[in-house]
């Protein structure tokens, strides 16, 4: 299929700090994986002629070294160089004539998305209880999305965009994120793809709205714990075998993990490299290279080559720290 696909992946993520201070986001783990493996997975099948991560200057090498060793030489990185919104990082993706497929880098969504484009220009939506938080789009009498607006204050409908967007040819798209920059119609100081999407609808432009039944959103801590364990549900791993170990499925654990003792799952990520000893874990995400041991963890994340001893609770814990025995 020959389709462009963009992926804006550099944003700081805030929302996920402390991980996000020293691994960039879509390389945080989720469900046995990152989360850009897991967009990766569902992209491939399309067949695109090429996608497109858009990074910032500090994040570009290690997002590289993991896009290639998914899908040699498909994958490329372009960098945003500075922090203007979506649609500057869509722009600085390279768009150009022809089909073009944009995702946003903190959602995995199932869908059919290869039947959709078969049949036209379409944006991704899903019905939420307070859209103000989002983008926000209208109907018209024939289903067709109409206008679009960036967090409206009193929105129109309850249909929120969530992070995709299939446009026949890129270039229309182009020439809109152009006459943003030129006129400087910026949103909350950055130029949004929805206001984009909004001068095309203005034209004339008429894309499908396209309900999203399945939108694992990763982009908070709260966020990441639930799509793990919704994730961990709809795909369960095969349940290892941990001598001595309580296992609670679903649970991914890494072949390269030692768990000693204890009890794991439900809802448990233990990535590679990490050392479990005596320890109760549920409704968390470990890190590679994490170490814990003597602990009770729920609704907890831990961060790369970190280590916990003695703890009883939830934490939420970067990389290369320690906590002992609160």
């Amino acid at each position: 299929m020959l389709v462009h696909i963009i992926i804006p992946v550099a944003g700081k993520g805030t929302r996920l700090y402390p991980l996000t201070h020293t691994v960039p986001k879509p390389l945080i783990p989720v469900a046995g994986k990152p989360v850009l493996g897991h967009m990766l997975d569902r992209l491939l099948p399309l067949n695109p002629n090429r996608i497109t991560l858009v990074v910032n200057p500090g994040t570009q090498g290690v997002i590289e070294e993991y896009a290639e060793s998914v899908a040699p030489g498909l994958v490329e990185c372009r960098v945003q160089d500075a922090p203007l919104g979506i649609a500057h990082a869509v722009r600085a993706g390279g768009i150009e004539r022809g089909p073009l497929l944009i995702i946003l880098g903190d959602t995995i969504i199932d869908a059919p998305v290869g039947d959709w484009i078969k049949e036209g220009d379409f944006i991704g939506v899903k019905p939420v209880d307070d859209p103000r938080r989002f983008g926000v789009v209208e109907l018209g009498a024939d289903g067709r999305i109409i206008s679009a607006v960036e967090k409206p204050d009193e929105p129109k409908t309850n249909l929120a965009l969530v992070g995709l967007y299939y446009i026949s040819d890129g270039i229309s798209l182009k020439r809109a994120i152009e006459e943003l920059i030129a006129k400087d119609m910026r949103t909350k100081n950055e130029y949004q793809l929805t206001d984009a999407l909004g001068l095309m609808l203005k034209e004339g432009w008429r894309p499908l709205a396209r309900e999203i039944a399945e939108w694992f959103d990763c982009g908070k801590i709260s966020a990441l714990l639930e799509s793990n364990a919704l994730l961990l549900a709809k795909y369960p791993p095969e349940v290892p075998a941990l001598p001595g170990v309580e296992v609670r499925p679903p649970v991914a654990v890494h072949p390269s993990a030692s768990v000693v003792g204890g009890r794991i799952g439900p809802n448990v990520t233990i990535m590679e490299g990490c050392s479990i000893e005596g320890s109760e874990i549920s409704d968390s995400v470990i890190s590679p290279s994490a170490r814990i041991s003597s602990s009770r963890l729920t609704q907890s994340v831990i961060g790369k080559n970190s280590a916990v001893v003695g703890f009883s609770g939830s934490l939420c814990l970067g990389d290369d720290s320690v906590v002992e025995g609160l």
